[in-house]
């Protein structure tokens, strides 16, 4: 009977726990998928190869699912597709390119690098770093999207 109390306040913390948890309300509050998200009018065409002279000039956060926008140059943006499995990518803090293969260009198949600290080479956590495999590379112009409207 002792250990009765113990799982029983297990089960309650379990329950309290999964009630606190959200769910989409309406089709509004659902994710977009990968397809809808590229219907945006700022993704312009698809390019096979993405090369930058030194490294990646600057990133930010992409509203669609499993992306990211890169800036090569001064005002060039591209958007960068990657697989699901690249978990840190909504929080990164640092975006480098796999240098294995050298040549300073990503193409798909290439993986980015995305760690959500800043210093990714000192952190000694282990998941705070991910290989993220690049699925498509997509011009993009922000502008595009007040043009149209």
């Amino acid at each position: 009977m002792r250990h009765a109390i113990p799982l029983l306040a297990l089960t309650g913390l379990a329950a309290g726990i999964s009630a606190c948890t959200s769910t989409p309300d309406s089709e509004d509050d659902k994710p977009l998928t990968l397809e809808e998200a590229l219907a945006d009018p700022r993704v312009g065409d698809k390019t096979d190869r993405l090369c930058f002279s030194r490294s990646i000039n600057g990133f930010r956060e992409w509203d669609g699912p499993d992306g990211v926008i890169l800036t090569k140059g001064a005002s060039d943006d591209y958007l960068v597709t990657v697989t699901g499995s690249c978990l840190t990518i909504d929080r990164a803090q640092a975006i480098g390119v796999d240098e294995r293969f050298g040549g300073g260009c990503l193409t798909r198949g290439d993986y980015l690098v995305v760690s959500d600290t800043p210093f990714a080479r000192r952190s000694s956590d282990p998941f705070s770093i991910d290989r993220c495999l690049i699925t498509g590379i997509y011009e993009w112009d922000e502008d595009k999207a007040a043009s149209d409207e």
